[in-house]
């Protein structure tokens, strides 16, 4: 399936080099694929509590696209364990709108808690 989901989000709530590494000793969902290999779908960005990365298909590798308000980049450099590009036009990312808010905890995270019951209490208190 994840050779052809069109849009792969990817998120971790750590941040830092233990979790994010430069190398992993087993990959179960390649980023990319070998050419031939009929592959429509895969990664679009990775979601982090510090920033959002964008990936590059063509260069194989992620590129910071917006990061926290309280962020730097020289941090994010620190606790990234891969190297990443810089996004030309890097933003903070935005606060959600109430309403947004409103319909992640009254409508996603109720089915959320089937599946991930301790998530679920760990951010919206479930």
């Amino acid at each position: 399936m994840y050779f052809v989901v069109p849009q792969i989000i990817l998120f971790r709530e750590e941040h830092s080099p233990r979790t994010l590494v430069k190398k992993v000793d087993f990959i179960s969902a390649p980023g990319v694929s070998e050419k031939g290999v009929y592959r429509p779908g895969g990664p679009k960005y990775l979601l982090t509590n510090r920033a959002l990365f964008k990936f590059n298909k063509s260069l194989q590798k992620f590129s910071l696209f917006k990061i926290n308000e309280k962020e730097t980049i020289e941090n994010l450099i620190k606790l990234t364990g891969f190297n990443f590009d810089v996004d030309k036009e890097i933003t903070q990312m935005p606060h959600p709108h109430t309403n947004r808010i409103n319909i992640l905890r009254n409508k996603i995270a109720p089915m959320v808690s089937e599946f991930y019951p301790e998530f679920a209490n760990r951010v919206w208190g479930i």
